[in-house]
């Protein structure tokens, strides 16, 4: 109970005297505490799930992130061995070029910059 006090000039202060509760009051105030800690356990609980479940879902994004890296990798290389075998074809594979016009038709000159260029061997069959 709070009983004020008589602090002079018409000014009071409140003095504090034995508390007396009933037995409901104290049950009252019992449940309230411990449902206070319940939430706070259920909420404690409902993160340490949250973390746990982003921790998974990162797990497997990152997961996800290495599978399609290696993919494009493995992609890249392939595409790489595959355009080396090409020019390896084309370097190798015979290559047959005719040019034919009338005298004076700059065909030697032709036959020159083809040889010239592409590494080719010049034939003249007259």
């Amino acid at each position: 109970r709070v009983t004020p006090k008589n602090m002079g000039c018409g000014a009071s202060a409140p003095v504090v005297t034995e508390a007396v509760f009933s037995e409901d009051d104290l049950d009252q105030q019992h449940a309230a505490e411990e449902a206070t800690k319940t939430a706070a356990e259920n909420e404690r609980k409902r993160r340490i799930e949250e973390e746990a479940a982003q921790k998974e879902q990162n797990r497997v994004l990152e997961e996800e992130q290495t599978r399609v890296q290696q993919e494009k990798e493995l992609t890249d290389a392939t595409a790489v061995k595959d355009e080396e075998a090409r020019q390896e074809w084309e370097q190798k594979r015979p290559r047959y070029c005719a040019i034919v016009g009338p005298p004076g038709s700059i065909k030697g000159q032709i036959v020159e910059m083809v040889v010239k260029e592409r590494g080719m061997k010049h034939v003249s069959p007259g």
